[in-house]
């Protein structure tokens, strides 16, 4: 069964892919869109809130997509995959209490369930070197601990 997490992240980034289709219009509609699934309160407040803030700071989430993917312009990216990009970038950036290794496999499943089979490899290889400049230092951590 899936985690309630991985759900709400599911939904945070349906509503990212809304946003990027129809711009700050569907603001007024996040709401409204999240409560109509049959989800917790719990699940709907974390997608809600992930969505929110990694909406508002999309042009910090685009410019690392960029340094990142130097050989790609980010509208070419496909719109599932640059919206899973976002939403693991928004958690590394704004939710440092998530281990890294835990947004990475997010974003992989996530991947997995609603892109292309190519994507998970893609998002993976995209969000370990995003990872590993602005989460040094845990990044470093969370390795060490995953060897024991």
């Amino acid at each position: 069964m899936t985690d309630w997490r991985e759900q709400a992240r599911a939904i945070a980034m349906q509503v990212l892919a809304q946003l990027d289709v129809q711009g700050d219009t569907f603001l007024t509609e996040i709401s409204p869109f999240i409560h109509e699934s049959k989800h917790s309160l719990e699940i709907k407040a974390m997608a809600s809130d992930l969505a929110k803030v990694t909406w508002e700071n999309r042009e910090k989430c685009d410019a690392l997509i960029g340094e990142t993917v130097k050989h790609w312009q980010i509208k070419r990216i496909a719109l599932i995959d640059r919206s899973i990009l976002r939403l693991a970038i928004g958690e590394l950036l704004f939710r440092t209490e998530v281990p890294v290794k835990v947004v990475l496999d997010q974003a992989i499943e996530i991947a997995k369930k609603y892109s292309t089979a190519e994507s998970p490899q893609f998002i993976n290889g995209v969000l370990d070197a995003i990872a590993k400049k602005v989460r040094k230092d845990t990044f470093d951590k969370d390795d060490k601990q995953g060897d024991k």
